[in-house]
């Protein structure tokens, strides 16, 4: 029996047709990724004078690009094995091979026009397909019926805090969500329990005879620690607020980093937060 050996790519296989002896029939022939491509191979092997039954071949399962190859040759007669191409690479020496080029804008010129796919399971993979664009259809319905109501929830609360800059439609309902429920009006460490929650509050270090005030905690709300980062460097770089631009400057001045010094913008704008829903009045920066 001869043996069919191909490796698997993405846009040309390569393959090597072997006799009953051992000895090479072709080598390395290259079998583009199309109908053409395996219509070639197939006429290349009839040229043989081997009957089908007489021929097996051997492929590895490299990602899906083997499927359309392997249905194409077994509905052309030929025994096809399918192997890991976990043990073909244990028994094999991993050599340099040189990377064949084509022009790019030509390859995709002519995918459509050689293209083949699947048959034998096409009415099953349509179906799955359908499924999964309808269940992302709906995702995208429920989302924008949750963004629809999220509008109408606390609508007072959302038209105060979109009077700090950068606290826009997104960031605002974000850092409501996150903080109405620690949020208490009578309490005096209210803000820094904003701060603790968003995780922008200072951890403690000790070590031995040291101690000090290290990185920030970030145990709390990413999503709150997210917007809050993100509208503070708006509210700096866009909106130039001049509370929120002294606060940063500051601490470049002293030698803060960048992100240093945009996270104690962020721990100012949660104090803002709470001292504008606490006094129920818009936002209007306060030089120090």
């Amino acid at each position: 029996m001869w043996t069919l050996g191909i490796d698997v790519a993405k846009r040309s296989h390569r393959a090597t047709l072997l006799d009953e002896d051992g000895q090479a029939v072709c080598r390395n022939l290259a079998v583009e990724q199309s109908r053409q491509g395996v219509e070639q191979l197939c006429q290349r092997l009839v040229q043989t004078g081997q009957p089908c039954a007489d021929i097996r071949i051997d492929m590895e399962a490299t990602g899906h690009y083997w499927m359309v190859l392997y249905e194409a040759l077994v509905q052309a007669g030929y025994t096809v094995e399918v192997i890991n191409p976990l043990f073909v690479a244990a028994r094999r020496n991993i050599t340099s091979r040189g990377a064949f080029g084509r022009d790019q804008a030509q390859a995709l010129k002519s995918c459509p026009r050689n293209s083949f796919a699947l048959t034998y399971r096409s009415q099953h993979l349509s179906l799955e397909i359908r499924f999964v664009m309808e269940r992302v259809n709906l995702l995208i319905e429920q989302i924008a019926q949750l963004d629809a109501q999220l509008q109408d929830l606390v609508t007072e609360q959302q038209t105060l805090l979109r009077s700090i800059p950068a606290l826009g439609p997104v960031c605002a309902p974000t850092v409501l969500a996150e903080i109405l429920p620690v949020f208490h009006p009578e309490d005096q460490r209210g803000a820094r329990k904003f701060v603790a929650t968003a995780g922008l509050d200072v951890k403690q270090f000790d070590s031995g005879d040291v101690t000090g005030r290290g990185r920030i905690s970030k145990p709390g709300s990413r999503y709150l620690r997210t917007a809050v980062m993100q509208a503070s460097e708006i509210a700096v770089f866009r909106s130039h607020d001049p509370l929120f631009t002294q606060v940063y400057q500051r601490h470049i001045e002293r030698g803060k980093h960048h992100l240093v010094a945009l996270t104690h913008v962020a721990n100012k704008m949660l104090h803002v937060v709470f001292s504008v829903l606490k006094n129920n009045r818009p936002y209007t920066p306060i030089l120090n």
